[in-house]
């Protein structure tokens, strides 16, 4: 309980978000391109908090006639200072991410651990994937022990060898170099007079 309440506070401390599930209250069922319409939104914006929204299950959507239409949750967020104390105390990255994206998203977090550990996707690229901040998913990968299926630390930050940084780094600095050196391409009579 103390989870969802932290996600959806989250949720709507933006201002806007609150407008988009406040309008969805009264207009159910309205694309992404209404809102945008009706709020004077810009649309990639509206995509970007519905996404959020929909993460907090604020907003929940269906597809119909090939229109992805959207309404508010069902959700009731009741604020005292009691509640805030429930809701602030001692949680876990794992429990507020759990609130937040179900055991769906728990699930969906272990299979992008696999990737990282795989090599076929970066931190970012996995938080990203995630929906959560590099510095969430650093956490979440501390405190339900992924890290520690690693040697060192130096390993997951990067997944090349100290060779692989040095040849690579040599090259560039090469490249760079010769970059540096060649002529201009179109040369100095071509430039435009001043």
């Amino acid at each position: 309980m103390a989870e969802r309440s932290i996600s959806i506070l989250k949720a709507i401390g933006n201002p806007n978000k609150a407008r988009i599930v406040a309008h969805l209250a009264k207009h159910k069922g309205e694309t992404a391109e209404d809102l945008s319409r009706h709020l004077g939104y810009p649309l990639p914006t509206v995509y970007k908090y519905l996404r959020e929204l929909e993460a907090a299950r604020m907003v929940e959507s269906e597809v119909r006639d090939r229109n992805q239409l959207y309404y508010p949750g069902d959700f009731k967020l009741v604020v005292s200072p009691e509640n805030l104390r429930e809701m602030l105390e001692e949680q876990s990255v794992a429990d507020v991410y759990r609130a937040r994206f179900g055991d769906e998203g728990m699930e969906r977090f272990k299979e992008v651990v696999e990737k990282v550990k795989a090599r076929k996707m970066t931190f970012r690229q996995a938080a990203s994937t995630l929906g959560m901040t590099y510095y969430e998913f650093v956490s979440l990968l501390d405190e339900t022990g992924a890290v520690n299926e690693w040697e060192t630390c130096d390993r997951l930050v990067s997944p090349h060898s100290s060779e692989q940084k040095r040849e690579s780094r040599g090259v560039f600095e090469a490249e760079e170099g010769r970059r540096l050196r060649s002529p201009h391409p179109k040369g100095d009579s071509e430039r435009a007079p001043r």
